[in-house]
């Protein structure tokens, strides 16, 4: 309503309803007492009044436009992140002592020589990610990306179209046509055996030479003694393997001193907490995690389908 600030969508009680409606009455001289208010209001209570609907508002968060718009803020994390409608912003989780980036951005950079995928918020904005121009472009709300044309996939596409099959062999006669089981070789005639031929009657063997006289057996040679095998060298101690030491953030935000697990989902990258709440780049809640996968709420819906990184 014109010329008042009253949000008329608000609830208030019915006490608040018999005290607003006495004090208006007292603004015009219309002095009742308590009961009598209760009674006029319970009297002209409407029965069929509806709520009217509220107006929409518009699909891109206010608050990406507004963040957009703050300065950086050195307490804060220094990555640069992408906001709903192609803004960027810088992220709002706090760093360790020495660092200059949150637990989750440094082990990024870590993997990326130094390098983050939508860059620093206190350097110049790049257009591709990790600043590489071979990489895929950042679509920025005031950047015009083009579309680049997948020449492998079509390729492949290609090839595996013009690619004959080959005919099917059969196992038994190596010919095409058929199977094994329609093979027409199984129902031609084998040949019967032929009749064998009688064995010849052994002739009688000649009487056995006389035996040779047995020579006298050689002495026995006596072997060369073995040479004594070369003990094996000792194999070298494993050096004791160095702890690697996991510095933990000290957020002082809610997500402070919580483990977090990748869940990452059709290219875009999600992270989840022991109580199974999913999370984006910027830690808002895009839904749960249900029997191995993600459960999108709504707003995590709209903003998963227009990610950028969504393959």
């Amino acid at each position: 309503m014109a010329g008042t600030s009253f949000n008329l969508s608000s609830k208030i009680s019915g006490h608040e309803a018999v005290a607003w409606t006495q004090a208006v009455l007292n603004a015009k001289d219309i002095h009742l007492t308590i009961e009598e208010v209760t009674l006029l209001v319970d009297k002209f209570r409407p029965t069929d009044f509806k709520n009217p609907r509220k107006p929409r508002t518009s699909k891109i968060s206010s608050n990406s436009s507004q963040r957009s718009e703050q300065e950086y803020d050195p307490s804060l994390c220094n990555a640069r992140i992408w906001l709903k409608g192609g803004f960027s912003g810088q992220c709002s989780c706090k760093y360790a002592d020495g660092a200059t980036l949150c637990k989750r951005h440094q082990n990024e950079a870590d993997k990326h020589s130094g390098m983050i995928k939508n860059g620093f918020f206190n350097a110049e904005r790049p257009t591709h990610h990790y600043g590489d121009e071979s990489l895929k472009a950042i679509p920025w709300a005031d950047l015009v990306v083009e579309e680049e044309t997948n020449e492998s996939t079509d390729n492949s596409q290609s090839t595996t179209k013009n690619k004959s099959k080959k005919p099917r062999v059969c196992s038994l006669c190596k010919c095409s046509g058929h199977n094994k089981k329609t093979c027409p070789t199984l129902n031609k005639c084998k040949p019967c055996d032929t009749p064998s031929e009688p064995e010849p009657e052994p002739s009688p063997s000649p009487p056995p030479a006389p035996a040779p006289e047995p020579e006298p057996e050689p002495e026995p040679e006596t072997a060369p003694e073995p040479e004594p095998e070369p003990e094996p060298e000792p194999e070298p101690e494993p050096e004791p393997e160095e702890d690697m030491e996991l510095e933990e953030d000290s957020d002082d935000d809610d997500d402070a001193d919580q483990t977090t697990i990748d869940c990452s989902y059709e290219g875009v990258a999600y992270t989840r907490n022991p109580k199974n709440e999913v999370f984006d780049d910027d830690f808002n809640i895009v839904g749960e995690w249900i029997d191995d996968k993600i459960q999108f709420n709504t707003d995590g819906a709209v903003a998963h389908m227009n990610h950028p990184d969504r393959v």
